[in-house]
C-alpha cells in the first residue's frame, strides 16, 4: 500500500490541486508534496483525505493498489 500514490491518484479523479488540499488542512504546499511522496502515514490522515475526495477509506486505500 503507497498511501502518496493513492492521494496523487485520487488528485487525478477529482481534479484537485496541491494548494486546495493545503488550504483545505490549513498546511504549506509543502506538507501536501510530503505527503504524495509518502508510503505510509497516521491513519486519521488517510481517514481525513478520503473523506476530502469523497471516497471510502477502502476505495482510498485501494486507488494505490490498481
Amino acid at each position: 500500500m503507497n498511501i502518496g500514490r493513492s492521494i496523487r491518484i485520487a488528485q487525478e479523479i477529482r481534479g484537485v490541486s496541491n494548494v486546495a488540499i493545503a488550504s483545505n488542512f490549513k498546511v504549506h504546499c509543502q506538507q501536501v508534496s510530503r505527503w504524495r511522496n509518502s508510503k505510509d502515514m497516521k491513519i486519521s490522515l488517510v481517514s481525513s483525505l478520503s473523506k476530502y475526495f469523497n471516497m471510502s477509506l477502502d476505495e482510498f486505500l485501494g486507488l494505490s493498489n490498481d
